[in-house]
């Protein structure tokens, strides 16, 4: 299978965020040793919903990688097909390459 190294491992955590509750911390770059990107299940939901200029358009790595992590996850859960998942995340890269010209 040609995706198979882009299944998503699901990476999530509890953090405490007050004394009483918890929040669950969704990591963004799943596959990083050091420095990972890790947002709380709130931030996340805000990231992949922006869509100022397109869905496609991002204005931070963290938007870009909350995207990213989303189409992933709509690949493994057969919710979109290798060829949709491809097309979308190529046009979601070469966006955000292309953001600061």
């Amino acid at each position: 299978m040609l995706m198979q190294e882009y299944l998503l491992t699901y990476y999530t955590k509890p953090v405490i965020s007050t004394i009483i509750s918890f929040q669950t911390v969704i990591c963004l770059t799943p596959h990083a040793l050091e420095n990972p990107v890790e947002v709380t299940q709130e931030e996340y939901d805000k990231l992949v919903h922006m869509k100022e200029r397109g869905w496609s358009h991002c204005n931070s790595k963290e938007e870009f990688l909350a995207k990213l992590h989303y189409l992933r996850g709509g690949l493994t859960q057969g919710k979109i097909n290798e060829i949709e998942f491809l097309e979308r995340e190529k046009k979601l890269v070469i966006n955000y390459w292309n953001r600061g010209s």
